[in-house]
């Protein structure tokens, strides 16, 4: 929910609070020896064989596994009186047979259970992601989490494009930084503390479209983060105001499908390359694009497995869930977690000469994207859900233009006025439309068993998309 009191202030002192903010986070991020301490390592690390990089996993997994059965309590438990110890795990294939997969509900019911008992709960970074359920889900980082993560974002994500953490660029992302119901720019705040002009995804409206454009011209900015819908928005209205003078080093696309219509029409508006990226904020996965445009998965973020329904390993090349075990956050190791994502993966070294394995196509984000009166196409919407609510899984269906009915299988603590937050939370996002709350037992999968957190019966990615693919050659 909006905070009422940031509304409420003029928006040269929104500048001012969000870049107090983000010089905080530029300290906890980049001045952090254990980011200081990673960056080499990992671009090294991008030049290394097979075995090199198995031999570094297994490392990785004898620590991971030293910390968790000794120190968090899920783990310690569920091995307690058992003969299996770390040591007996040897490799990634011990790991397979000795341990079984873990669902996301036990992370989500219990998350304090997966944190090393040596760490204090109060003083760690906490983060909340829904993946593609729309259903919140705590996750606890200390303070060698965050230096490693923002380590291999700028290693992966942002040194190959000459750009850095220093440099000047716009967020375009899901976070309300004003009401929906401002119809007049700015719909943006300066961040200074992180050289980051955050621009509203929620106010990509035709009529306000030229706005983020001046703005962004303005701004001489270096590159642009954000959905691959906004981006492509951006791109799109671009041409047809015929703004032909913003040119980024790179435009960074992420939280979405990447389609080719979207990533031509990007570069071409912006006069750079579009790579795409993938990643979660549980950080037991990374993915970054090569100089021929494919998706490679880091083997030293994480150990992963493709795994079926029975959780058996599916052929290369077959799509299966991702389950995976990070090693960049021993404060709350997560291991053989199931991400919810169903992807492809092909293990044959790749044109461009790395031995990191492809990601031939990722299955779980594919969402719907909802049509608004306005015009404006919204995907990514969990971040209505993204409070605390009670809520074990969420689904969002569009019957209309403004019809709109969200069902809810509730957790113990559902009350009446949970209903009430809920619908106001949605609107907030997307404007005043009709909401209707649907509480049921359980949401239908879909035939290949994805969970479809968005659903749109106004054609949002096929019908009103269809001319301009035909366009695009797609």
């Amino acid at each position: 929910m909006i905070n009422k009191i940031y509304n409420r202030v003029p928006y040269s002192i929104k500048n001012i609070l969000a870049s107090t903010y983000g010089r905080r986070l530029y300290r906890r991020r980049y001045a952090n020896k254990y980011y200081l301490d990673a960056i080499d390592k990992i671009i090294e690390r991008e030049t290394w064989d097979l075995e090199q990089l198995s031999k570094y996993q297994d490392a990785c997994l004898s620590s991971l596994l030293s910390v968790a059965f000794r120190h968090v309590p899920f783990y310690r438990n569920l091995l307690k009186g058992g003969k299996i110890g770390p040591e007996e795990i040897k490799g990634r294939k011990d790991l397979t047979v000795v341990l079984p997969v873990l669902d996301k509900s036990f992370v989500r019911q219990a998350p304090e259970d997966f944190i090393d008992e040596r760490l204090d709960p109060r003083k760690l970074n906490r983060v909340y992601t829904s993946g593609t359920t729309g259903t919140p889900l705590c996750i606890y980082r200390d303070e060698r989490a965050d230096g490693l993560a923002y380590a291999f974002y700028e290693a992966r994500w942002r040194l190959p494009y000459g750009i850095s953490k220093d440099s000047r660029w716009a967020m375009l992302g899901g976070k309300l930084i004003i009401p929906q119901t401002q119809r007049k720019p700015p719909f943006w705040v300066w961040n200074a503390g992180l050289n980051q002009l955050y621009m509203s995804s929620y106010h990509l409206a035709p009529e306000f479209v030229e706005s983020y454009l001046e703005e962004i011209k303005r701004r001489r900015l270096e590159y642009i983060h954000g959905y691959a819908s906004s981006l492509y928005t951006l791109a799109l209205f671009a041409e047809k105001l015929g703004i032909d003078d913003i040119k980024f080093k790179v435009a960074i696309s992420n939280a979405e499908p990447l389609y080719p219509y979207q990533r031509k029409k990007i570069s071409s508006s912006f006069n750079c390359r579009v790579v795409d990226t993938y990643g979660c904020t549980e950080w037991c996965f990374q993915g970054s694009e090569c100089s021929g445009n494919r998706l490679h998965l880091s083997p030293d973020v994480g150990f992963f497995e493709v795994l079926d329904a029975s959780n058996n390993p599916v052929p290369e090349g077959e799509i299966g869930e991702l389950v995976c075990t990070g090693f960049v956050n021993y404060a709350q190791p997560l291991i053989r977690y199931k991400t919810g994502d169903s992807v492809r993966v092909s293990y044959k070294k790749c044109g461009c000469g790395s031995s990191f394995p492809v990601l031939e196509s990722v299955e779980g984000r594919c969402d719907d994207l909802i049509i608004l009166e306005d015009g404006r196409r919204v995907g990514r919407l969990d971040p209505v859900f993204k409070q605390e609510m009670p809520i074990i899984e969420a689904q969002i269906i569009q019957n209309d233009i403004n019809v709109f009915v969200i069902k809810v299988v509730p957790d113990n603590a559902w009350k009446s006025n949970d209903e009430k937050a809920l619908r106001q939370s949605f609107c907030e996002f997307v404007g005043n439309v009709n909401v209707q709350i649907e509480v049921v037992k359980s949401i239908p999968r879909t035939k290949s068993g994805k969970f479809k957190a968005v659903i749109s019966f106004m054609g949002g990615n096929d019908k009103n998309l269809s001319s301009e693919k035909a366009n695009e050659g797609v």
